[in-house]
Parts: C-alpha cells; structure tokens; sequence
C-alpha cells in the first residue's frame, strides 16, 4: 500500500501546488491509511470491509481538543471536524482516479481499483437556499 500511494501522489504530483500535495500526502497517508490499518491490520487491498469503513468514518468526523475542565483538569474532548468533507473527497480521489487511470494504464492500475466508500450524497456541498426578489406589479 505504502508504493501505491507513493505512485498516486507521484502521477498527481504536476498537477498540484506544494501545499495541496502535502495536504492530499496527510489525508491519504494518516487520516486514511494508517487509521485503516489500525482498524484492520494487516489489509492490503483498497476493498474496505463495511464495518471498516463505518468506524474509520466515525473516527473520522471528530478530533480531539485539549480544554480546561470547571476543575480546573484538562481533558480531551471530542468536536466534529470542521474539514470533513475535504478529507473525504481527498480520500474519494484517490478511489475514483485509480479507477479512471486503469482503464488507459491497466498494467499498472487495475489491480487496485475497489468500489470507493465514499458516496456522492457524503461529499456535495449543502445547497444554500436562495431567494428570489419580489417583484411587484406597478
């Protein structure tokens, strides 16, 4: 897995500036992989168990945060992850290009390619409610 995501980054590489290759490198290699390989040690293919990508998604939606108790204690809390639609979609990229280079470089891509965990509905932004002015007759 570790040369797989070494050759994703490296074919997506010319197409991305530093900060978003490092931040595309973070998702796939720490919040994806390494967190899926702890739920699942020993993995070795891209087709995820459903109980897999359930608690990596679960574990995924939060983060932890050091706060101050009334005790005066810290703790660690919980809190929903502001970015989690961008970590998915990284994660949804690299399913859906995988799959779309092996169809040109079958040789190299095919064996990799795994229906992706992320669905559609989980990445599209909220539609915000427009409204319209009113116009009124003279």
């Amino acid at each position: 897995m570790r040369d797989l995501l070494i050759d994703y980054l490296r074919e997506r590489q010319p197409s991305l500036d530093f900060a978003s290759l490092d931040a595309v490198s973070r998702t796939l290699a720490g919040l994806f992989w390494a967190r899926v390989e702890a739920l699942a040690p020993g993995i070795d293919t891209l087709r995820l168990p459903p109980q897999v990508v359930r608690a990596w998604k679960d574990e995924l939606a939060t983060v932890e945060r050091t706060t101050i108790s009334p005790s005066g204690d810290r703790v660690k809390v919980p809190v929903p992850r502001l970015n989690l639609k961008d970590e998915l979609i990284r994660v949804r990229a690299l399913y859906l290009d995988i799959a779309h280079w092996a169809v040109e470089d079958p040789t190299r891509w095919a064996s990799w390619v795994a229906p992706c965990p992320i669905t559609d509905a989980e990445v599209q932004k909220a539609d915000r409610q427009t409204t319209q002015p009113v116009i009124r007759g003279r």
